[in-house]
């Protein structure tokens, strides 16, 4: 999927995830697959695990919550570009009140421009994380709208045969599409 999109990776550490993100300007899609949690009643503690590092013989995980991308992101784009953010991560689509409001991850992409987020409300089994990734991917990217690429998604990461298929939670605009050059 990497080739089709023209991609390109950010190293998985805090310094520069935060750099890309608040210079967000020129997303059309950013991926995050990693582990997540997120609690709906702490959840200024959501976070995703970022690559972590050594001191010593101690390994030290390094995160990103959403709070700080809440604060330091910022996806507008001059030209009205408002990139699809897929976090494939357990957990990571759940909100609950903070004391401003609504927070988590969701909240904090959407807040910060982006026109579709997508999330897990639970944990999510590697086939079926994988499965609705590519397909939710392949869908848009044949020109179908949001709500039918997300439930095909659905039907494909269903036959995994658990039920994590349907953790997942798609924010944006039903019939949003993605807009190719």
């Amino acid at each position: 999927m990497t080739a089709d999109f023209g991609s390109m990776e950010i190293t998985p550490r805090p310094g520069p995830v935060r750099t890309a993100l608040q210079d967000g300007k020129g997303f059309d899609l950013i991926h995050f697959a990693c582990h997540g949690s997120a609690d709906s009643e702490n959840i200024t503690d959501a976070r995703i695990m970022l690559e972590g590092r050594i001191e010593g013989q101690v390994y030290v995980p390094e995160y990103l919550n959403a709070v700080t991308v809440e604060y330091n992101t910022n996806l507008r784009n001059p030209d009205g570009n408002r990139p699809l953010v897929f976090v494939n991560a357990c957990q990571v689509g759940r909100a609950g009140y903070k004391l401003t409001g609504l927070g988590g991850f969701a909240q904090a992409f959407l807040s910060a421009g982006a026109g579709i987020f997508a999330g897990t409300l639970w944990s999510v089994g590697d086939e079926p994380a994988s499965t609705f990734a590519k397909q939710l991917y392949t869908r848009m990217m044949a020109g179908d709208e949001l709500s039918n690429a997300a439930i095909k998604a659905r039907e494909e990461a269903r036959k995994s045969g658990d039920a994590s298929w349907l953790c997942y939670v798609v924010y944006g605009h039903p019939s949003a599409k993605l807009a190719t050059n």
